[in-house]
């Protein structure tokens, strides 16, 4: 200690630009030394420990625009974990390496949009969920901000999208379960919607197989209708439009001419090519679907210079609150009217009317009951529980995990328990995704439902299986 005071003076001085330092210096020297409180003429202010004129341990920056950074801090930049506060309100918790967002943490827009992940150079790379103010989540692969590789999206309707993405928008092969109807497509995907080759099954037993442009037949396809009629050609806009062969369930085959989903030609009159015309519904469903956060600059890290008033400018950038606006494969918003008799088959690519359906968990132990209640609805369930659930539904068996820790066989488990299933399965909670969970699903003050737990982790994966 001796030696230390020998080394170190405690000065109180201001600087002819304007700025003040109160705190330990270097005798030798004169350079910051140990804890001390600078303020600058812009009204910037740090206090916390230097290590020769370099912010170094822990400290405090405030920043002019009302921005705050409180944590640890290594040779005059952020440096390990600490908390960012920007001006509108939003926060990021987590790991910073010299001066930039790198590793883990949570960014929580002023917007209410959330991302809890991995950073690298100061935006989401890596694995990741985000959750939106609209209650739509998506959990999977990030790369320098954007969603990118592969994950799942989880709509506000609850349609769910699995597969690929490509700088923020679908691209490349997967896999949409439509909320509406039940509806299927699998294959290609550009521009946020279905394009190229793929099909699309419906939960009556007809399917399409073929090109697919915007979400809809065109190009070449085939239509399988359950009775067993098909239909191989051309098609234009979700229409039969060109030559194509209708065989009819009784194995008759005729080349027929199609324009806009009529017949045209049809060289075998006694044909009933013409009561199997399938027609797109003209009314498609669309929404948006909040692309990668977009970024917005935020105040440098402070200088590492002697002089107290300089500091080091950079263009780092953050998530903020304003998703790009884009639309996800559209489902149709009602279904075509279809023909009374059972020998017209006017087709609509929006399926019928949704009838009331009973979706068994996929759960090993399918004749477990609920102890107390049936599980809330989608709609019902929080942003942060849709991303904890979706979390859940990444692990291959998690249904059987959820179940192997009941041992008591009563269909509930207590809070402990479910932390152990986490952490199991590698799955990475916040506290807040966690107490939504427990809202969602409690039973009593100290147990949870694990059938209703599992049953809604099975039904995300389930849906697209």
């Amino acid at each position: 200690m001796a030696s230390m005071s020998r080394r170190l003076d405690y000065v109180d001085e201001k600087y002819g630009d304007g700025s003040s330092f109160e705190g330990t210096v270097l005798q030798a020297t004169g350079e910051r030394h140990g804890h001390g409180f600078l303020e600058m003429r812009s009204g910037e202010s740090y206090a916390g420990t230097f290590k020769r004129n370099k912010y170094h341990g822990m400290g405090k920056y405030a920043y002019a625009d009302g921005a705050r950074y409180v944590g640890e801090w290594s040779l005059g930049a952020p440096h390990g974990h600490g908390v960012l506060t920007l001006p509108d309100g939003g926060r990021y918790d987590g790991e910073f390496t010299q001066g930039a967002r790198c590793g883990e943490g949570t960014f929580r827009a002023a917007s209410g949009s959330v991302y809890t992940g991995t950073f690298a150079d100061d935006v989401p790379s890596g694995h990741g969920t985000a959750t939106y103010p609209d209650g739509s989540v998506y959990t999977g692969s990030w790369l320098a901000g954007a969603m990118h590789g592969r994950g799942t999206y989880v709509f506000a309707d609850g349609t769910i999208y699995i597969g690929e993405f490509e700088a923020g928008v679908m691209a490349g092969e997967g896999k949409t379960r439509y909320a509406s109807d039940d509806r299927v497509h699998s294959g290609s995907y550009a521009a946020n919607k279905p394009n190229g080759r793929g099909s699309i099954a419906y939960i009556d037993g007809r399917k399409y197989v073929g090109d697919v442009r915007d979400g809809r037949p065109h190009g070449h396809g085939v239509f399988y209708w359950p009775d067993g009629a098909s239909y191989d050609g051309q098609w234009a806009d979700g229409l039969q439009h060109g030559e194509g062969v209708f065989a009819s369930a009784l194995g008759k085959s005729y080349t027929v001419q199609w324009s806009s989903g009529r017949v045209v030609h049809d060289p075998n009159p006694g044909s009933d090519a013409f009561r199997y015309a399938a027609a797109v519904d003209a009314h498609l469903y669309s929404a948006p679907m909040p692309s990668t956060p977009a970024t917005k600059r935020v105040p440098g890290t402070p200088a590492s210079q002697n002089s107290p008033s300089r500091r080091e400018s950079d263009d780092r950038v953050v998530p903020s609150s304003a998703p790009a606006a884009a639309s996800h494969p559209p489902p149709p918003s009602s279904p075509a009217a279809a023909a009374a008799s059972p020998s017209r088959r006017h087709v609509s690519f929006a399926s019928p009317q949704q009838q009331e359906e009973t979706r068994p968990s996929s759960s090993s132990d399918v004749h477990r009951q609920s102890p107390s209640r049936a599980p809330p609805q989608a709609q019902e369930l929080t942003p942060p529980c849709r991303a904890a659930l979706a979390k859940f539904a990444e692990r291959p068996g998690i249904a059987d995990v959820i179940h192997s820790y009941d041992t008591s066989g009563s269909g509930t488990l207590t809070f402990p328990q479910l932390r152990q299933v986490a952490r199991k399965m590698q799955v990475r909670l916040t506290g807040e995704e966690s107490d939504a969970l427990r809202s969602a699903f409690a039973v009593s003050d100290s147990t949870i439902d694990a059938n209703a737990v599992a049953a809604a982790v099975a039904s995300i994966v389930a849906a697209l299986q």
